[in-house]
């Protein structure tokens, strides 16, 4: 199998990109001088074909991350990026089929929604996710004050954000960052969050080993030393609620009766 990618840009971008020595798989379309095309083989051609697009998609946004992150390397903010068009696969026989990767129409419903969309559906209820809680009793006034008041709070914040760019996967060293953030104000202000009762010994270390293997999360892990780690020991998606959940402890504490402001 072989998947063709159109991939769109700038018109600026793509004469950066162009004056260069491209790689052998990545070709101007010969259709439209504002596209690119890239053609990959299958990432893992024992896979079956139920996984195979799932391992293409990650194949080709690796690929074009790197593509990107070159860009922005060497060009720095002049450089835009470059999107996903349109991919298409072309089998052995020389069948094509486009491929169209749509999300779940309820990946970003807050939890409760979710929960009572479930439950319509004639489904146990599902657990609400450890922290929602305390985050629910976060409130834009307090929270911005100590920011405004609090260095490391905007910091943290502006890490949250930069965390959840993206749909589904977050950006582990953001994420990581905010919670060095946190630990060593705790340290300084001589409490630690583990004796607080805001992360257990087990699910930090998850955390950590995680965030630093690049056997499991590739060119987004934190560090580039091997781990030995076969598969990611904490999801996406339950890193991106333990790190909210620590921050929103760590801001009610940092607002409350029991710590300083």
């Amino acid at each position: 199998m072989r998947w063709i990618v159109t991939l769109s840009g700038s018109r600026r971008d793509l004469e950066l990109l162009t004056a260069e020595s491209l790689d052998e798989r990545l070709a101007v379309d010969p259709n439209d001088s504002s596209q690119l095309l890239l053609e990959l083989d299958d990432p893992e051609e024992g896979a079956n074909a139920a996984d195979a697009p799932h391992a293409a998609k990650v194949a080709i946004d690796a690929f074009v991350q790197h593509i990107v992150s070159f860009g922005r390397l060497r060009w720095g903010r002049t450089f835009e990026g470059l999107s996903v068009a349109a991919i298409k696969s072309v089998d052995s026989a020389g069948h094509t089929t486009q491929h169209a990767f749509v999300g779940t129409a309820y990946d970003h419903m807050l939890p409760e929604d979710l929960a009572d969309l479930v439950e319509r559906l004639g489904h146990p209820r599902p657990a609400m996710p450890a922290g929602l809680d305390v985050s629910n009793t976060l409130t834009y006034r307090p929270v911005m004050a100590l920011a405004e008041g609090l260095p490391d709070v905007g910091r943290v914040l502006h890490l949250i954000d930069l965390m959840l760019v993206g749909d589904e996967e977050i950006d582990w060293v953001a994420a990581y960052a905010a919670l060095e953030i946190i630990e060593q104000d705790l340290r300084e202000r001589g409490v630690d969050g583990h004796g607080l009762g805001w992360w257990t010994n087990a699910e930090r270390k998850r955390f950590r080993a995680t965030a630093n293997s690049p056997e499991a999360l590739g060119y987004r892990a934190r560090h580039g030393k091997r781990s030995g780690m076969t598969e990611a020991g904490m999801t996406s998606k339950e890193a991106n609620w333990f790190v909210r959940r620590v921050t929103a402890h760590w801001l009610t504490y940092l607002g409350g009766d029991s710590g300083p402001v």
